[in-house]
């Protein structure tokens, strides 16, 4: 794993000085947290078997550490664009495994075609905890930068060709979590029939927030109630967007469960404010 200071290049755990320079600033990071934590350490793999051509395939980008839960935050894998294909982070959570808490951020990866590729090294941006509740993420600076390993892959031939690809593609673009919500729902439109009307495009959103709240899918139902909310044209709409958007990062990201009273009030404010009853 390499570690990088946000204000300087690319330290890595094998050289003794620069070790010491990674263990001062995650002093500074677990000092600031109020809490005891070790260093938190990041691991990419593939989920399931074979990966095709064409079909989406899930990697998990995975941050843990033990000691006190809200000592980091974990923000936003960032991932570059690749010649040979496509990946977007299509989900996120956090979880506690034994003694370790766990961020697990799920990317889904589409290659065009058969062969062997790479994965580039992917950058996972982490916060010294714990943060205000109302903080957005994306105003505050990483306490420091994880990096993880290259991951190579195997490529075979899909049943369906190049229109999967493309189909799984869309389904990517819709699942990508950058916290650009806007940009999110714009992907899910290209994929509604033609001629769908706003008012369409906003009661298939609140019918998919209502299916998410029943599952307990806490982070799809408030990026749906966002998608509704971007389709209409109400007079409150930009503030109940932000206010949407940070509810995705404190349910994605942060870990925070609304509860079910919170998540119906959530729905109703949306319905009042794009003027839909059902």
């Amino acid at each position: 794993m390499t570690v990088t200071d946000e204000h300087g290049p690319a330290q890595t755990n094998t050289d003794l000085r620069d070790s010491r320079r990674v263990a001062a600033v995650l002093l500074v990071v677990l000092a600031s947290s109020g809490g005891w934590a070790e260093e938190p350490q990041v691991e990419l793999r593939q989920v399931g078997g074979e990966v095709y051509a064409g079909q989406a395939h899930e990697v998990e980008v995975q941050v843990s550490w033990a000691g006190a839960a809200d000592a980091f935050v974990v923000l936003p894998v960032k991932v570059e664009p690749l010649d040979w294909g496509s990946a977007a982070v299509s989900k996120s959570e956090v979880s506690v495994e034994g003694d370790r808490n766990v961020s697990t951020q799920v990317l889904t990866v589409v290659a065009r075609e058969t062969g062997r590729y790479e994965l580039p090294a992917l950058e996972v941006p982490v916060l010294a905890g714990p943060l205000p509740k109302d903080v957005a993420l994306e105003t505050l600076a990483p306490s420091v930068t994880l990096r993880t390993e290259a991951l190579a892959m195997e490529v075979a031939e899909g049943a369906a060709g190049h229109l999967k690809y493309w189909l799984a593609l869309a389904v990517a673009v819709v699942a990508a979590v950058s916290g650009l919500i806007a940009v999110v729902f714009k992907g899910r439109r290209k994929t509604t029939a033609p001629g769908a009307s706003p008012e369409d495009l906003m009661r298939a959103a609140l019918h998919q927030a209502r299916r998410h709240q029943l599952d307990g899918k806490y982070y799809e139902f408030y990026q749906e109630l966002a998608g509704a909310v971007a389709a209409g044209k109400g007079k409150n709409g930009q503030s109940l967007m932000h206010r949407l958007e940070l509810r995705v990062q404190e349910v994605g990201f942060k870990g925070i469960q609304p509860t079910h009273e919170e998540m119906s009030g959530d729905l109703k404010e949306v319905e009042r404010e794009l003027g839909i009853r059902n």
